[in-house]
């Protein structure tokens, strides 16, 4: 863990530092306020889950920090067996993509952390993972949009899969 407090340390220097030279810049907040997720294996897992984003970009390049966070259950035979949960820390790398005027999607792979837990395990199981996602976004105004942010955390654990209905709380002018 203290790995991942460390890389991300250094993302953010090194995101400071490159303002100077490259001109990088906090491109958004993005929120995921409502959403599902699944592991779509055997065991049942499925629950809600949130999350929150900051991304910044250089041209069409953008660069993100992931938070993700989910809670639910697992089943067996159509009864719940556990309460579980989840929490991820991604860095992602990722490109805009204006499909019209008002309309983009942004497809992000990265690397990242993830910690899952259920109520029948003692502590939890962690694992490095590689995050794939997408956001279909509509603008709304100019420092505002909302839109649909499905992804996958692939890892040796138990792979998650989300959905979110996106929030975006823009800075610059799009």
């Amino acid at each position: 863990m203290r790995k991942i407090f460390i890389l991300t340390a250094l993302f953010f220097v090194w995101q400071f530092q490159a303002q100077e030279r490259i001109k990088l810049k906090i491109k958004s907040i993005d929120s995921g306020v409502i959403g599902i997720y699944s592991g779509l294996e055997n065991n049942g897992v499925k629950g809600f889950c949130s999350n929150i984003e900051l991304v910044s970009n250089y041209d069409k390049n953008l660069y993100s920090l992931n938070y993700n966070l989910g809670f639910g259950i697992t089943e067996k035979d159509d009864k719940i067996q556990n309460l579980q949960g989840f929490m991820s820390l991604d860095l992602l790398y990722g490109r805009d993509i204006k499909v019209s005027k008002g309309i983009s999607f942004e497809p992000y792979i990265g690397l990242g952390y993830i910690i899952q837990s259920n109520t029948s395990e003692a502590g939890g199981n962690s694992a490095i993972g590689l995050p794939i996602r997408a956001k279909f976004l509509f603008q709304v105004s100019k420092k505002f949009a909302i839109g649909l942010n499905p992804s996958a955390n692939i890892n040796n654990v138990n792979t998650m899969y989300s959905a979110n209905i996106l929030l975006r709380f823009g800075f610059l002018n799009l």
